[in-house]
């Protein structure tokens, strides 16, 4: 692990009181996703680091664990992007780089976080649909677990959650490679789902979770887009801290 990140992680990880969690998270956030938009170089070493945490799917500071990786996770692609465009430097082909390390990193971490898709902590459910869906490299077959998931979820906040996360593993599939199946799902959750879809489903399409996936997500969603008229939102307390 890189020593930048050795003992913070620690800290978060002893954390005897949430003032003590949220602190640490704070700071690992701050560090990792600098001006609170891009990855950091080292980011992926943090992802492993995080990914790797002994007993993670049981640990008392999993929600703060998580909310690194979905901190980290929705930045990725800004880097790439730039890289791929008329103006690239050799500083953002490095970065983009460094972003395709982390995404790699948390690709492979994902294993890691999939047992808390079934968390007892609504919360908790909720990031990890999230976090599974931003770096997963099986978009496509993400995109039809969370479908199924949604499906079973009985929290009204978490069910919306994971409609979000099924948009954004969408958004994170190649065209030809989408289910229509799930598109069409997709496209009826914004028609007839509850305002919490549509609030939590505007968060893709408003860059929110996902910097790089709007577009897609809106054009994906079709004309249904312009039915997402609640506010972004509901949040959990995570969300907003």
């Amino acid at each position: 692990m890189s020593g930048r990140w050795n003992a913070l992680v620690e800290r978060l990880t002893n954390a005897r009181s949430d003032t003590d969690a949220f602190a640490a998270t704070a700071e690992l956030v701050d560090l990792a996703v600098e001006g609170g938009c891009a990855a950091a170089m080292d980011a992926s070493d943090l992802v492993v680091a995080v990914t790797a945490v002994q007993g993670l799917r049981t640990h008392a500071r999993r929600l703060w664990l998580l909310w690194v990786l979905y901190e980290i996770a929705r930045t990725l692609g800004i880097w790439e992007q730039s890289d791929l465009g008329e103006m690239t430097t050799p500083a953002a082909h490095a970065a983009a780089l460094a972003e395709a390390r982390t995404l790699h990193a948390g690709a492979s971490g994902v294993a890691f976080v999939e047992p808390l898709l079934r968390d007892a902590d609504a919360q908790v459910r909720s990031i990890a649909f999230l976090v599974v869906a931003l770096l997963t490299a099986n978009t496509k077959g993400a995109a039809a677990d969370l479908v199924e998931i949604e499906a079973s979820e009985i929290d009204p906040l978490a069910k919306a959650c994971a409609a979000q996360a099924v948009v954004v593993a969408l958004a994170r599939t190649p065209i030809h490679d989408r289910d229509e199946r799930i598109v069409r799902w997709a496209r009826d959750r914004v028609i007839s789902g509850s305002p919490l879809h549509r609030g939590r489903i505007r968060r893709v399409t408003e860059a929110h979770s996902g910097a790089t996936i709007a577009v897609a997500s809106s054009e994906l969603l079709g004309r249904t887009a312009a039915l997402l008229i609640e506010p972004e939102g509901p949040f959990w307390p995570i969300e907003e801290m």
